[in-house]
């Protein structure tokens, strides 16, 4: 909700976005350089002498650095935002792993089960949540689904921490 309001504002005030997502120097940087640009331009419009506007060089480049100034500060916006947003979504995967992980321990593996599929929407390389997905079908008695969710793991990431592991969990599935 933080980052939609950010962008929201900066559509209308560059460097506003900056400041609600916590930002303040750089949002204050970029509404002064706009500002100050913009002023400029007015001042220019004000005492131009010529038949139009945009003959004078100098406002078409203090609107040329107004306008910078607010892609800037947009962009900028956009990229912090997504930025927390995917923080979140990492420390959202790896809940979604830690409950999976305590549910498999207290032998609930249908629940465990169900939060490691979630930390997989989240992030489908996960090879973590995809090793424990096997896991805990495997002890469920989904041998099949366990092998081909153990190949996936081995095929996304051949050098995971899990190879090992993966190796002696297919040669015991296939037996």
């Amino acid at each position: 909700m933080k980052q939609k309001i950010a962008i929201g504002v900066s559509l209308l005030f560059p460097g506003l976005g900056q400041i609600v997502l916590g930002r303040a120097i750089n949002g204050l940087f970029l509404l002064a350089v706009y500002g100050f640009f913009v002023l400029l331009g007015v001042f220019r419009v004000i005492a131009c002498e010529t038949p139009s506007v945009f003959d004078d060089r100098l406002f078409c480049l203090a609107l040329g650095a107004a306008g910078t100034a607010w892609v800037c500060s947009l962009i900028e916006t956009l990229q912090f935002g997504l930025e927390r947003k995917a923080l979140g979504t990492e420390a959202d995967r790896d809940a979604h792993i830690r409950k999976g992980v305590v549910s498999y321990l207290k032998g609930e593996f249908g629940r465990a089960a169900e939060e490691y599929r979630k930390a997989l929407a989240l992030d489908r390389n996960d090879t973590d949540a995809r090793f424990h997905l096997a896991m805990a079908l495997k002890a469920q008695g989904s041998h099949r689904r366990a092998r081909r969710t153990l190949k996936q793991c081995l095929a996304l990431d051949p050098d995971t921490k899990w190879y090992a592991d993966i190796h002696d969990e297919l040669e015991n599935l296939r037996s």
